[in-house]
């Protein structure tokens, strides 16, 4: 099984959830981070559910990660 984008940064579902909610404010990428990075979707099936392409979910993933990462100060 592929190791999930989230392991090794101490946190929960509900954690990350919940920051997902505080840092990023555009309520579609909330909705694609869950996605991918919660439910487990795969970039292929989360630009067919939120109908965008791969490369805008690709985007959004990268650039919510980089926020995350830095709200949590990992360095």
């Amino acid at each position: 099984m592929k190791k999930s984008k989230l392991e090794g940064y101490g946190k929960n579902t509900e954690e990350w959830s919940r920051l997902i909610d505080l840092w990023i404010f555009n309520s579609r990428y909330r909705e694609v981070l869950k996605r991918h990075l919660l439910e487990h979707e795969t970039i292929e099936q989360v630009a067919e559910n939120c109908e965008i392409s791969e490369s805008q979910v690709k985007r959004i993933i990268n650039s919510g990660l980089d926020t995350l990462l830095k709200v949590i100060d990992v360095k």
